[in-house]
């Protein structure tokens, strides 16, 4: 009895030695698949973080994980459209901005060097003057679209009637 016990015992120790095991691996193997997806966001976001805004990461699922990842592509989407409008707009106020300072440096260089007759210096001050508020405007008018985004200033919204003063 003594013997068929102790064997008993070797293959029970065996047995939860073996269940022990199984369970180990599975639960290795099940956690990789579980994080694996939450690496590759992590990375991506990091990446996108250091301005690949074209970063995506491979939607392979349709449960909540899924999900996340398509949260995670339409947020990098809308990260990369932000980042194009972003930069055509410095883009454009460059332009504007250097348009009435060309003019600018232009006639006054042609003052100073003479190739503006002094009688024709006046008229070309007045022009001078037409691009210094022109470009004050658009200077303007940058900082308080920067005051709107930032919500220092308030839009007040009313009701107009666009008819009376048409027809008034």
């Amino acid at each position: 009895i003594k013997v068929s016990l102790n064997e008993m015992y070797r293959a029970g120790v065996f047995c939860l030695l073996l269940a022990f095991l199984l369970t180990a691996l599975v639960s290795l193997v099940t956690s990789r698949k579980m994080t694996e997806p939450l690496m590759d966001m992590n990375r991506a976001a990091k990446e996108i973080a250091g301005g690949n805004f074209e970063k995506r990461v491979e939607i392979t699922s349709k449960d909540e994980m899924g999900q996340l990842a398509e949260s995670f592509n339409h947020m990098a989407e809308s990260l990369e459209n932000i980042e194009k409008s972003r930069r055509a707009f410095i883009a454009n106020v460059s332009h504007d901005l250097r348009s009435p300072l060309t003019s600018i440096q232009g006639f006054l260089t042609a003052m100073l060097d003479g190739t503006i007759p002094p009688d024709m210096q006046n008229h070309y001050l007045q022009l001078v003057s037409e691009e210094t508020g022109r470009l004050a405007r658009l200077i303007q008018n940058m900082l308080d679209l920067s005051k709107l985004e930032s919500g220092e200033y308030q839009v007040n919204a009313r009701m107009f009637n666009i008819w009376e003063t048409i027809t008034g």
